[in-house]
């Protein structure tokens, strides 16, 4: 009989130790999914910024050259650059009409991917025969 105890606690001891292994692990992995997620979105906000800043220079260039191709069909250089300065005003004003289509929604999609979408399956490969 008191082998039989002996036996139940060392079950129930092992069982113990390997549950405990076990939320170790879960833990670990959580934290390394957490920091994959994390890369990513910091991936991606530094490649935006970077595409901001570049298209910002570039539609800066490409205003001042259209200034000076409107400059002699609109009677001047200051009526070419009111024409200039209304263009992105006008852009500024369409963003934000459709902001929701155009920022909110791609940021949501973005977000809810990256942080909802479960690892597990998003690795394995789908089945295709529902596509046959």
């Amino acid at each position: 009989m008191s082998e039989n105890k002996e036996s139940g606690r060392s079950s129930v001891h092992r069982i113990i130790d390997e549950t405990k292994k076990y939320l170790s692990l879960k833990k670990d992995l959580l934290m390394v999914e957490g920091v994959e997620k994390l890369t990513a979105l910091t991936t991606a906000l530094l490649l935006l910024m970077l595409a901001v800043i570049l298209g910002v220079s570039a539609l800066f260039y490409f205003f001042f050259a259209l200034v000076y191709v409107l400059a002699p069909c609109v009677g001047g250089m200051p009526v070419a650059f009111l024409i200039a300065g209304a263009i992105p005003l006008l852009m500024l004003i369409v963003a934000f009409i459709f902001r929701k289509q155009l920022i909110i929604n791609p940021i949501v999609n973005f977000l809810a991917n990256l942080f909802l979408v479960d690892s597990d399956r998003s690795n394995t490969p789908k089945n295709d025969e529902s596509e046959q």
